[in-house]
């Protein structure tokens, strides 16, 4: 059986409520992500906010946070390909 992420995946663009519902279940698995390298503790200062044109934004609530995920752009970009099985995020943008 597939799960629900995987239906709408293979929707996604097919509208723009689909293109939308797929935003948000991949930032869903963005801040999973999140947690699992810096830890629970980090969803405080870290959040996923937006993906978009291969960006995906992450709002950071300090610049030592901010500097850490630029600091592990490629490792998280390769978890959340790895674990959403898309390619599609390319680059993170910090956000204030």
């Amino acid at each position: 059986m597939k799960s629900l992420f995987n239906i709408l995946k293979s929707k996604k663009n097919e509208s723009s409520v689909m293109r939308g519902a797929h935003a948000a279940l991949t930032l869903e698995e963005v801040d999973k992500i999140i947690a699992e390298i810096f830890g629970a503790d980090a969803m405080n200062y870290i959040q996923a906010a937006y993906c978009k044109n291969g960006i995906l934004g992450i709002r950071c609530q300090s610049s030592s946070s901010s500097l850490e995920v630029k600091m592990r752009e490629q490792e998280i970009l390769a978890k959340i390909s790895e674990k959403i099985n898309d390619n599609s995020l390319v680059k993170i943008k910090i956000l204030p």
